[in-house]
C-alpha cells in the first residue's frame, strides 16, 4: 500500500520513508567504532585493560536501563576484543529463553567455539545434567528448592544424586582443560570472554538459572563472563522466583563480582546523530521552501526536543522512536506546511510516555489545560541544564512559552484569534527576567521583541495552530507510528 502527501512536490511514499531506518550494520575490524557517537569506545578500552592478564574466574555486569545502548557497546566491544587477540563468545540470552534449561543454550554457544574429542567428552557429561530431573544438584547448591516431582521413583534418589554430582564435577574439569589448552596456544595470556546480553529481558526463571549455571558450572580460571543487564529489572526477576521479600541486590552480589554502570548518553548528541543518519537533516534543509519554513522547523526540533526529553527520562531507544516519528511525519507533508515542531515534539513525547493523555488529547476528550498541567508538573525551568548546543535559560524559556501557547491554541477554532493572549505573555517581563538572573532588562526587552516580531510573521502567514491544523498534525503522527509499529 502506498500513501503519499497531498502535494506533488512534497510527495513521499511511506514505504520509501521507512528506509531511513537503516538495516543493522555489520561490525567489522576496520569499522568497529565508526558510528560510535556516544563515546563508548573509551569505556570498552577501559574494560579491555581491566580484564587483560586476568586468570581467576570473574563475572562482570554492564548495567544500563533498557534502550541505553548496551547491545551497541557489547557487540562492538566483542569485535574489538577479537582484534586484540581475545577469544570471545557473544550470546543473546533473550533469543534463547524458550529453552527450559539455559545450560542447553550456553553449551550450544560453546559448541561453536570448541571442537574435538575433549569437547565431545564435555558434552557426554553435560547430557545427563540436561535431562529432566537431573537439575536437582544444581538447584540444591544454589539454595533453590528441590522439586520432588522431578525424582524418578524407580531409581535410588541417592544414586541419582551421586551420579549427577559426578557428571557435574567431570564437566567442570573438562571445560577447565579445554580453556587451559586454548590459553597455552596463545602468545599472550588472555581470558576467554563470554558475553551474555539482554539477560534482564528474559523470563525470570531463565534469567536466574543462567546466573546459577554460570556460577556453579563455569566458575573456572581464565573465563570472564560479561552480563548486559538492567540491574533493577533483574532484581524484579529475582523476586518473581524467590518471593517479594527476597533481598534482590544481595542475591545478585553472590553471582556478580563487579558492576559497571553505563554512563548516560547526551540526548542532543544522539538526536543530532539520528537526524543525520535518517536523512532528516538533508531532506528538510534542502527542501524547496520560499519562506524557510522547513529549515525553521528542523532547527527548532533539533534544539528543543533533546532538552525537553530530559524532563521525561527518555532512553536512547525512546529518542530513536521519537526521531523516527518526526522524520516520517516531516517527509509526508506538503511543501510549505508548517510542522509546529515544538508542539510536534511534545505530542510525540506524550505518545511515548503518556499514552492515555495523548489519546484523549488528540480525540478532543480532554481540554488543552490538562496537557498544560501535566507539562508544568514535569518541566521545571529552574532546574534547567544547558546542553551541548548552548541552549540557555532565556532561549529555552521563550521556546517553552511558544509551546504553551501552541497547546492553548489547539482548542481554538480556525476563525478565532489568539494574538492578544500571546501579547500578554510577552509583556510579562518579570516572568522572563526570572528565567536567567544574568540577563539585563534591556536584553530581555530585545529578546522578547524579536520573538514578538517572529510571532506576528507567523500570524501573517496563517500558520497559527488551531483545532483543524492540530487534527491534521495528529493524523500524520498516527500514520507514521502505524508504519513503525508494523515494519520495525
Amino acid at each position: 500500500m502506498t500513501i503519499s502527501s497531498e502535494n506533488n512536490k512534497g510527495q513521499c511514499d511511506l514505504k520509501e520513508s521507512l528506509l531511513h531506518r537503516n538495516p543493522k550494520k555489520t561490525v567489522g575490524p576496520e569499522n568497529i567504532w565508526k558510528d560510535d557517537k556516544l563515546n563508548r569506545e573509551n569505556f570498552a578500552k577501559t574494560l579491555t585493560n581491566f580484564i587483560k592478564g586476568l586468570s581467576h574466574p570473574l563475572v562482570i555486569s554492564i548495567d544500563g536501563c533498557w534502550g541505553s545502548g548496551k547491545t551497541f557497546m557489547l557487540e562492538r566491544w566483542e569485535c574489538y576484543l577479537k582484534k586484540e587477540g581475545f577469544s570471545t563468545i557473544y550470546f543473546n540470552a533473550w533469543e534463547d529463553d524458550f529453552h527450559k534449561d539455559p545450560l542447553v543454550a550456553i553449551l550450544g554457544q560453546l559448541e561453536d567455539h570448541f571442537k574435538g574429542k575433549k569437547w565431545e567428552e564435555a558434552k557426554k557429561y553435560a547430557m545427563p545434567l540436561i535431562k529432566a530431573g537431573t537439575n536437582i544438584f544444581v538447584k540444591s547448591v544454589s539454595s533453590g528448592a528441590v522439586d520432588l516431582n522431578n525424582i524418578n521413583p524407580k531409581n535410588n534418589v541417592f544414586t541419582e544424586y551421586k551420579n549427577t554430582k559426578e557428571n557435574f564435577k567431570n564437566l567442570k574439569k573438562t571445560l577447565k582443560d579445554l580453556i587451559k589448552k586454548e590459553e597455552e596456544a596463545k602468545e599472550e595470556k588472555l581470558p576467554l570472554v563470554f558475553i551474555i546480553d539482554e539477560l534482564d529481558r528474559c523470563r525470570p526463571t531463565f534469567a536466574i538459572e543462567v546466573l546459577e549455571r554460570i556460577k556453579h558450572i563455569f566458575d573456572i580460571p581464565n573465563v570472564v563472563f560479561v552480563l548486559g543487564i538492567d540491574r533493577e529489572q533483574l532484581g524484579h526477576s529475582t523476586k518473581c522466583v524467590y518471593g517479594q521479600k527476597m533481598d534482590a541486590d544481595g542475591y545478585l552480589k553472590r553471582f556478580i563480582d563487579i558492576n559497571f554502570i553505563l554512563s548516560q548518553a547526551s540526548p542532543s548528541v544522539f538526536c543530532g546523530h539520528l537526524l543525520s543518519e535518517f536523512g532528516t537533516k538533508d531532506f528538510m534543509l534542502k527542501r524547496g521552501d520560499e519562506h524557510k519554513i522547513h529549515k525553521d522547523d528542523f532547527n527548532s526540533f533539533e534544539k528543543f526536543f533533546p532538552e525537553l526529553c530530559k524532563y521525561f527520562n527518555f532512553s536512547l531507544r525512546d529518542i530513536e522512536e521519537a526521531v523516527s516519528i518526526f522524520t516520517l511525519t516531516a517527509k509526508n507533508v506538503k511543501d510549505g506546511y508548517y510542522l509546529h515542531s515544538k508542539l510536534l515534539a511534545m505530542l510525540i513525547i506524550l505518545k511515548i510516555k503518556k499514552k492515555n493523555l495523548y489519546r484523549n488529547y488528540i480525540q478532543s476528550k480532554c481540554f488543552p489545560a490538562k496537557v498544560l498541567n501535566y507539562l508544568h508538573k514535569k518541566v521545571d525551568i529552574k532546574n534547567f541544564d544547558p546542553n551541548e548546543l548552548g541552549y540557555n535559560k532565556v532561549e529555552f524559556g521563550v521556546e517553552f512559552q511558544f509551546l504553551e501557547f501552541d497547546i492553548y491554541a489547539t482548542g481554538l477554532e480556525k476563525d478565532e484569534t489568539s494574538s492578544e493572549r500571546f501579547k500578554e505573555i510577552l509583556q510579562d517581563k518579570e516572568k522572563l527576567a526570572l528565567l536567567h538572573k544574568s540577563y539585563s532588562q534591556e536584553k530581555i526587552e530585545k529578546f522578547s521583541k524579536n520573538i514578538e516580531n517572529f510571532y506576528f510573521k507567523k500570524i501573517n502567514k496563517m500558520n497559527i495552530i488551531n483545532k483543524e491544523t492540530f487534527k491534521h498534525l495528529s493524523d500524520k503522527i498516527e500514520l507514521s507510528s502505524s508504519f513503525l509499529d508494523k515494519d520495525i
